[in-house]
């Protein structure tokens, strides 16, 4: 849905958006990733690979990869086990229209 948007926008500090890959019974679905991957540069064209490559092949659902204006954050089993990147962002990731 985010990145099917025209304008993408994030208001203040601590709000996210949150992108993971595509799931059936809480697991990855075969081939998903490849179309992901096709899929999210026609609407984001300068995201960033790297970060892409990552959040799309999250293997379970309860993993996720949040972008912020001001960091990024890969969590599994919730938010419970993060990894900060804080050199990442919504803009830098290629993923805020404004």
């Amino acid at each position: 849905m985010w990145l099917g948007g025209v304008s993408r926008k994030l208001e203040g500090n601590s709000s996210a958006v949150g992108l993971h890959g595509n799931y059936s019974n809480g697991r990855l679905i075969d081939k998903s990733t490849t179309r992901l991957r096709e899929w999210i540069p026609r609407f984001a064209p300068n995201v960033d690979i790297e970060l892409m490559n990552r959040w799309t092949a999250l293997f379970y659902s309860k993993h996720m990869m949040y972008f912020y204006n001001n960091r990024s954050t890969l969590c599994m089993n919730g938010r419970s086990e993060c990894e900060n990147f804080k050199d990442r962002n919504v803009f830098n990731a290629g993923l805020s229209t404004q």
